[in-house]
């Protein structure tokens, strides 16, 4: 059903009018980072979210202050489904209005759609000068054609030529695109790998490509790694966030090296596509991202359906799985999402009490799980909030689970009382977190992140590294 959802907000002069889009979400607050900025200071930075999801328009409070209101009621942490001529009050006084434009299917003609446009004259004239510009085109072609007679009698030049600009002379029926087929033997399909020499002519690649760094990651220096591990990863946090990031700190830029360099390793190594069972899969990264290229358009409609960033959904994949669209842990978690049978059934996956990869139930079948998992985090999201620096908190609880992670989270932020509500404060103080629950937090939770922030950097800058490929949040289709 076609529909048009407007926001009425206040302004110093008046009332204006906000379109939200099919895949929208827009943030309200009093901050300048918001897409809707509100001069109320009873009003957070970022206070709260809007988003449209298929034929349902949603409201999630961003942990504000003063509450988010629908009709009076206040909006839970779940969020809260909209309908037309809702009332939202942000904060204690700053009131909108959501208004929901159903257009009737009749049509009204304009006084020029009900009378000839053009006189009968005019026509005529148009008419005799399309003919004589295809007659023209004609004329054209057969001289190009003569042209070309004489071209072909020189072929070995034209050869020579070709030779010297191709980018893999030893494989010259092969585009210097990816293929789109993962790799059946122990080593993965060079066609995806670039040249090592960054000054190869480039000029007969089939597709376009990312523009090139002035240097690739191989070739930087230690600070000047550092420094893009850094600007990617804030890059990816903005991205996700929807907002300004703030610094990632340096403990965290070397974590996210280790886990980058991780992948990096295993860009021409000989292990197999095999995606069996196990403690875990044993594919190089060329591989992994290929899989990922062919799971991106369902991931990415799933996590859009949902308002989120499909690179959330990716990167999640990517580091539970690798991408295998049935994985089994020794925990018993299973798919490409790695659900437990409570979180599966309770994200809408019909679960069996003894499934295995012989024996799958739906959280081995991709796009179901895709779903789930969109749902998943999306509440996951509402509790921890969607801005650059709480939505890290959402991703490590995917791993540990909410209530784990938030006791985590109240005992660091105890010792650190000025410090960011983040995922990162936990990292800065992990040391004050004790027993079971900090010995899991710095065995495992503490790496998850980074994990996530090196997947996504390497999928989405892959010629940085040498792998011919697009960003895998650009395979839409």
């Amino acid at each position: 059903m076609m529909m048009e959802i407007w926001i009425t907000y206040p302004t110093p002069e008046g009332s204006r009018d906000l379109k939200l889009r099919d895949i929208d979400k827009i943030t309200i607050g009093r901050s300048a980072d918001a897409d809707l900025c509100l001069d109320d200071t009873n009003v957070s930075r970022i206070h709260a979210t809007i988003y449209r999801e298929r034929d349902k328009i949603w409201i999630i409070d961003e942990n504000s202050t003063n509450g988010t209101f629908v009709n009076g009621i206040k909006v839970p942490p779940e969020g809260k489904p909209l309908k037309h001529g809702d009332r939202i009050r942000i904060g204690l006084y700053t009131e909108l209005l959501l208004q929901i434009i159903t257009p009737k299917n009749t049509q009204i003609l304009s006084p020029s759609a009900q009378k000839p446009v053009l006189p009968v004259a005019l026509i005529t004239v148009s008419f005799l000068i399309f003919v004589l510009a295809i007659l023209y085109i004609i004329l054209n072609m057969l001289s190009d054609i003569t042209k070309t007679d004489k071209t072909t009698r020189e072929p070995a030049a034209e050869q020579r030529n070709i030779r010297q600009t191709r980018q893999y002379p030893e494989n010259e029926s092969e585009s210097t695109i990816s293929t789109g087929k993962s790799s059946s033997t122990n080593f993965p399909d060079d066609n995806n790998l670039l040249p090592s020499n960054p000054t190869l002519d480039n000029s007969l690649s089939l597709s376009p490509s990312p523009s090139k760094p002035k240097k690739r990651f191989s070739e930087m220096n230690e600070a000047e790694k550092d420094q893009y591990v850094r600007e990617k990863a804030e890059k990816i946090s903005r991205i996700i966030g929807n907002q300004t990031s703030e610094p990632i700190p340096t403990e965290a830029v070397r974590a996210i090296r280790v886990h980058l360099q991780g992948y990096i390793n295993r860009i021409r190594s000989n292990r197999s596509d095999n995606c069996q069972q196990g403690l875990f899969t044993r594919s190089d990264t060329v591989t992994i991202l290929e899989r990922a290229r062919k799971n991106a358009p369902f991931i990415i409609r799933s996590f859009y359906s949902e308002g989120l960033d499909p690179q959330i959904g990716l990167y999640i994949a990517m580091i539970e799985s690798e991408h295998c669209p049935c994985l089994q842990s020794p925990t018993g978690a299973l798919g490409m999402f790695q659900f437990v049978r409570s979180t599966g059934r309770e994200f809408g996956l019909q679960i069996k009490q003894d499934a295995s990869p012989s024996n799958p139930d739906e959280r081995c079948d991709p796009e179901k799980s895709a779903r789930a998992a969109a749902r998943y985090l999306k509440s996951l999201i509402s509790r921890f909030g969607s801005g650059p620096m709480s939505f890290p908190l959402a991703i490590a609880s995917y791993n540990s689970g909410q209530g784990g992670l938030s006791q985590n989270l109240e005992k660091a932020l105890k010792t650190a009382a000025n410090q960011e509500r983040s995922f990162w404060t936990l990292v800065s103080n992990q040391t004050i977190l004790e027993g079971k629950v900090g010995e899991q937090f710095r065995k495992e939770n503490v790496k998850y992140v980074p994990k996530f922030f090196a997947a996504a950097i390497i999928g989405e800058n892959p010629q940085d590294f040498g792998i011919n490929m697009a960003p895998l949040s650009t395979y839409t289709n």
